[in-house]
């Protein structure tokens, strides 16, 4: 009877422990992030990267400079790493960034070519 027990437990450790879902934590990458993309065409060298959790999933938008914004899609955060597409005048961007306490490093892939751009966290 012991041992049933002993592996039901860990039949259900595991089955938490394969679920990715049940550990995530979101904090480090939700928020709001000033960004500098210097190769940009203007307009869009800097603004907010807006991040959020909503039913254990990561949303967002970004806002640039202006009025303009536009929603983030495809989020996917993994090992301190953002993977995530925008749609900016009708041209689907993706973009990578890795995370590091409240700053973050990345790329965008766009039609005029690969843009580096940095992102401090905007800390209350």
């Amino acid at each position: 009877m012991k041992k049933i027990t002993i592996y039901t437990l860990l039949a259900i450790l595991f089955s938490f422990a394969s679920n990715g879902a049940v550990f995530r934590n979101y904090n480090e990458v939700a928020g709001k992030w000033k960004y500098e993309l210097p190769d940009a065409p203007e307009g869009y060298q800097n603004g907010i990267i807006d991040i959020s959790v909503k039913n254990d999933t990561l949303i967002g938008q970004v806002l640039f400079s202006g009025e303009n914004k536009t929603p983030i899609c495809d989020i996917v955060y993994r090992d301190n790493t953002l993977t995530c597409n925008v749609y900016v005048e009708y041209e689907y961007i993706k973009v990578k960034m890795v995370i590091k306490g409240n700053k973050m490093e990345g790329a965008v892939d766009t039609s005029d070519g690969i843009m580096k751009f940095t992102a401090a966290k905007i800390v209350k």
